[in-house]
């Protein structure tokens, strides 16, 4: 099942298909893009399901 997950600070949406794809996602994101670094917790604390 695809989740996703909303940036707070630039509202910008990334989807992936699984756990693992969705963290690497957000975690280059929030690196190269606001300069954090987040825990794969983090990331899936705020993932939603995408029907």
């Amino acid at each position: 099942m695809a989740m996703q997950v909303t940036c707070p600070p630039c509202g910008e949406v990334i989807s992936a298909e699984t756990d693992e794809d969705l963290v690497a996602k957000v975690q280059e994101h929030a690196r190269v893009e606001h300069g954090h670094e987040l825990t794969a917790e983090q990331v899936l604390a705020e993932a939603q399901d995408v029907a």
